[in-house]
């Protein structure tokens, strides 16, 4: 009679996905090892941390452990997270690399596809302790960067809170997301007031030579757009899954099948994502959503058009416009534009992470991977018929990658 009364919802912490509502009962319906014991966590479908147990941040595994102290915890979650993301700042300014060229353009998004941080969480926490899971390391690393992991993988787990939340977890996430913009902008008021400010000029005096070599070669305004561009690119997956992992309900049943019209979420089973409590997250992320991943797309779509130029072009200021077209030639730049405008390509390979972050949110795992091969060849039929580069042999390229990324998910 109390089994009959139970509920159960899918949350990512058992092997099947599905757990009851009351972590007691686990005994009765299945071997509690298939359940979230092995992860130190209990409560509503698992929500919470067992005693004495906490959620480290910048880690891929879903568990909580075990931490001594929490000792200079947000400094080494700093190094571990922030440097890195620095320097290669830093590299990618000094040696103008972009992401949106037809050389990197469909590499970082194989690389990026490949290693959505919510797909690799599920990974290693349903497979903890597997020689397999813990061997791949270093492939992760390595092609997690383009999604703004460093060396991720590799870490131990980073505690900076006893209290911490999934939620809170999350929520850093956007922080690395938009990190690199934050540096670009930084970037443009240095520059500025280097031009405006004496004790600016003086304060960068040990740098001036570098300085003044840097600015006969660039053209500040142009190449931080550009810089700009790459970095939405380079931090679209992460704000996207971040976004769509803040979004996740769980769907609930009772014991007889039937779904029951009630929203929990879906990393924290304690939490009704109805209340109150819960419209802030639910609202920054949906403003995350619609500006670092929906407004992009929907630019890159309709930028081509003449009459979407026009519309602009009468709310915009001329500052503004000649912005806009730098930012907009960084994407539509490779593709050609004279016989036939094939500058909406541009669009595609956005549009395929969305679709594919969208699919592994809402589908399970086997109808997401049959759905992805679906997108992936699709988006291979487009650019084998259309050849829609300037350069000939980007195609080819771009043929042999999603190629490469089919041949994955297959």
């Amino acid at each position: 009679r109390e089994l009959q009364s139970t509920l159960v919802g899918t949350c990512p912490y058992g092997l099947e996905g599905i757990l009851p509502r009351n972590a007691s009962m686990i005994g009765v319906l299945e071997d509690r090892d298939r359940f979230c014991f092995h992860l130190h966590r209990t409560g509503q479908f698992c929500g919470e941390c067992e005693e004495s147990y906490t959620l480290p941040v910048y880690s891929y595994f879903l568990g909580c452990v075990k931490c001594e102290s929490y000792k200079n915890g947000w400094v080494k979650f700093t190094a571990a997270a922030f440097l890195p993301l620095t320097l290669f700042y830093i590299i990618v300014i000094t040696f103008r690399i972009s992401a949106t060229s037809p050389t990197l353009n469909a590499f970082i998004m194989v690389n990026q596809i490949i290693a959505i941080p919510s797909i690799i969480r599920e990974i290693y926490t349903l497979s903890l302790g597997s020689d397999k899971v813990y061997s791949s390391n270093f492939v992760i690393a390595v092609i997690a960067v383009w999604n703004l992991d460093f060396f991720r993988s590799f870490y131990e787990y980073i505690c900076i809170h006893p209290d911490l939340n999934y939620q809170q977890v999350l929520l850093l996430e956007y922080a690395i997301g938009i990190y690199p913009l934050f540096l670009i902008l930084l970037t443009f008021i240095l520059v500025k007031m280097h031009d405006n400010f004496a004790f600016v000029v003086w304060l960068w005096k040990p740098f001036h030579r570098c300085l003044a070599v840097f600015r006969r070669q660039w053209n500040i305004r142009s190449y931080l757009v550009h810089a700009f561009a790459t970095f939405i690119v380079l931090s679209y997956v992460k704000i996207l899954n971040t976004s769509f992992e803040l979004l996740r309900p769980s769907q609930l049943y009772d014991v007889h099948g039937n779904h029951i019209l009630k929203a929990y979420w879906y990393y924290d089973g304690r939490v009704d994502m109805t209340s109150k409590g819960y419209i802030p997250i639910l609202l920054l992320a949906l403003f995350m959503l619609l500006f670092f991943n929906v407004l992009p797309l929907a630019l890159l779509a309709l930028y081509p058009f003449k009459c979407f130029q026009r519309l602009l072009g009468s709310c915009l200021s001329q500052n503004c416009r000649l912005v806009l077209q730098i930012y907009m030639d960084s994407f539509h730049g490779c593709y050609e534009d004279t016989a036939h405008d094939y500058r909406h390509f541009a669009t595609l390979y956005l549009a395929v992470r969305f679709l594919n972050l969208l699919m592994s949110s809402v589908f399970s795992y086997t109808l997401y991977l049959s759905a992805a091969v679906l997108v992936y060849v699709f988006a291979l039929a487009l650019v084998a018929k259309f050849q829609p580069y300037k350069n000939k042999r980007d195609n080819t390229v771009d043929i042999i990658l999603l190629l490469a990324i089919i041949s994955v998910f297959l």
